[in-house]
């Protein structure tokens, strides 16, 4: 579905994936895009050297886009429950919410930089700061991100992850004359637990008990780890951290 040309799957391989008697244990992990129309859109700015925002927001949009038909494939493919990765935007907050009000097995993750960091970091007069934030899905608007908070404080978006992927400076210079080329990716392994707990517990947005379950529980029993990973009771393993 995303990244034409590389690890694309198209429809017929997602729906092909969600039939035979596995549809009810096996959790198919995507990452909705309309790869065709975000490769044209790329091959058409590629005189563009700056991260420009209007640009890489635009890309976006095409993402939410194909949440829909995801999620729509995954229902005509015998019901089988999806993960969506990496949700960053209202638009798609709001497919996830009326599939599952449908009845449909949807699951959704949410990064941490998509809930503290908006787009004007694209705009950053320093190339290099906005070239560090480039990745996908972007960073957006403060709607989008507050659709992201209710998201989690109403039980429709479910776990955080990080899609943690690093590069160097010098390694993002590398699109300094064509941002198609800037590497994709940011960091969020060592602050994810910080980032949820001091913007979702200590400024109200979400309870201790809530922390646990976005950040722990509910990974567990998408991903049917629990009871063993996901709850602090004799018999789990003690991933504590003091």
């Amino acid at each position: 579905m995303a990244y034409k040309n590389a690890i694309m799957a198209d429809d017929e391989v997602l729906v092909n994936s969600l039939r035979g008697p596995w549809n009810s244990v096996l959790c198919l992990l995507c990452m909705p895009r309309m790869a065709n129309s975000c490769s044209s859109f790329r091959s058409n700015c590629l005189r563009v050297v700056s991260p420009d925002p209007k640009r890489i927001l635009c890309r976006g949009r095409l993402k939410w886009k194909a949440k829909r038909p995801t999620v729509r494939s995954g229902w005509a493919g015998a019901g089988g429950p999806i993960y969506i990765v990496h949700m960053s935007s209202k638009d798609a907050v709001d497919v996830i919410t009326r599939a599952r009000s449908e009845g449909q097995r949807v699951f959704a993750e949410v990064l941490p930089g998509h809930l503290v960091i908006d787009e004007s970091v694209y705009s950053d007069p320093d190339w290099t700061r906005a070239a560090a934030h480039v990745m996908s899905s972007p960073f957006r608007t403060s709607e989008h991100r507050e659709a992201l908070w209710r998201g989690l404080q109403s039980g429709q978006l479910h776990t955080t992850a990080t899609d943690h992927c690093v590069f160097c400076e010098s390694q993002k210079a590398m699109g300094c004359e064509d941002f198609t080329r800037i590497p994709n990716g940011c960091g969020g392994v060592e602050d994810r637990m910080s980032i949820f707990w001091h913007h979702g517990v200590n400024k109200g947005r979400l309870t201790p008990n809530e922390f646990v379950r976005v950040t722990s529980t509910n990974a567990a029993q998408i991903f049917n780890l629990f009871p063993r990973k996901g709850a602090v009771q004799v018999g789990s393993d003690a991933d504590l951290v003091v």
